[in-house]
């Protein structure tokens, strides 16, 4: 289950970093490039850059082709000369090409077979970069180095610091950058081996805790679902996670079930708080008397986005010690849920469910109704 819960999250990923990728380049587009350009064309406006060496109207258009798929990627570091030349762009005084030729960094990064060498020329660079004070380049630098992430260099970068630089960047005033770290974070902690005391010297709960209260919440909870379902030897003070965990439960009544635009979000906080109550017998009973509360159970159980039932009853069963009971609609309301997942025979969810807390729980419900009639 836990396998086929990282390969959902990585699909997941993979899909958010490809449109947010996409619209970002498009909105950047020039009007000329509006058009896909072919290989041969990409060929030949690599040959006219090296021929004008000192012409950097070049680097724009290189990154808009960059975010055409990874041959476009191959094709240029198979160029004799072109990443020699990209990185003294990278590396120049001038702010505007450094910009555009970041943004070459962040395509080819996106690109599994290319990545590896970015990484080891430019991401130095990339964090000097993300630390820095100049908020456009900071975007691109974090939106590359969530690619670097994404496609096997957290090794290299967790050795250079990310964690450290990325959780300090939280504290930006600009949202599109705190935006921008936030998925790379998602993305090194969905992948990278992190210690607990990474966590804690990096402060990255504490900053993650004042984003949430910003009004960031889809990301945030992705990385507090994977460090608490992936950090083994997590020490988190349980005054901290109850101030998390506080945060993302009073989100919930501005939240529709039944609505596309909140699906993602309610889909991530649940998966959040599932990890959250396992981690902690404490949390645990704070979310349970939390959405009992707030009576949203039932309506998540309900909802017509299999996905989000799925994660409901996982959150039921990692809060099933702290339930005194279920009111009759959200039983059979789980009941229904649980049922629709047994017809599925190539998903053992519901299987898994019914040895688990939640279907202790359930028989002894069964138990009881027995013996009192």
């Amino acid at each position: 289950m836990a396998e086929e819960i990282r390969k959902n999250i990585r699909r997941i990923i993979q899909g958010n970093r490809k449109e947010d990728r996409e619209r970002r380049i498009n909105d950047r587009r020039a009007l000329e490039y509006e058009e896909q350009m072919t290989l041969d064309e990409f060929c030949s406006l690599l040959q006219a850059m090296k021929s004008r060496r000192k012409d950097t109207s070049y680097w724009r258009s290189i990154k808009n082709t960059l975010a055409l798929g990874d041959d476009y990627c191959d094709k240029f570091v198979k160029s004799e000369g072109a990443f020699s030349m990209l990185m003294s762009a990278f590396l120049c005084s001038d702010a505007s090409t450094q910009v555009q030729a970041t943004g070459c960094i962040a395509n080819l990064a996106s690109s599994v077979q290319v990545a590896p060498r970015v990484c080891s020329a430019a991401a130095p660079y990339l964090l000097t970069f993300l630390a820095g004070s100049y908020n456009i380049l900071q975007d691109c630098a974090a939106v590359a180095l969530g690619n670097l992430a994404l496609n096997g260099c957290c090794e290299q970068l967790g050795a250079m610091g990310f964690l450290c630089v990325t959780a300090s960047v939280l504290k930006s005033p600009y949202e599109f950058v705190v935006h921008s770290c936030l998925i790379s974070i998602e993305c090194y902690t969905f992948s990278a081996a992190i210690s607990s005391r990474h966590i804690e010297e990096t402060e990255l709960l504490e900053n993650l805790l004042l984003v949430i209260k910003a009004g960031f919440l889809s990301e945030p909870c992705q990385i507090l679902f994977n460090v608490y379902a992936r950090v083994e030897d997590l020490k988190v003070s349980e005054e901290l996670s109850a101030s998390i965990c506080q945060a993302i439960l009073d989100f919930y009544p501005e939240l529709d079930c039944t609505s596309a635009d909140d699906i993602m979000f309610l889909t991530a906080m649940q998966r959040c708080l599932a990890a959250m109550a396992a981690a902690s017998p404490q949390v645990g009973e704070q979310v349970a008397v939390g959405l009992l509360k707030i009576d949203v159970l039932r309506a998540c159980l309900l909802s017509p986005y299999s996905h989000l039932r799925k994660e409901c009853i996982w959150l039921i069963n990692n809060i099933t010690p702290w339930l005194p009971s279920l009111d009759d609609p959200t039983a059979h309301a789980l009941g229904m849920a649980l049922y629709m997942f047994a017809r599925d025979k190539k998903q053992p969810f519901a299987e898994n469910i019914l040895c688990s807390h939640l279907g202790k729980y359930l028989m002894e419900s069964f138990d009881t109704e027995t013996d009192e009639k």
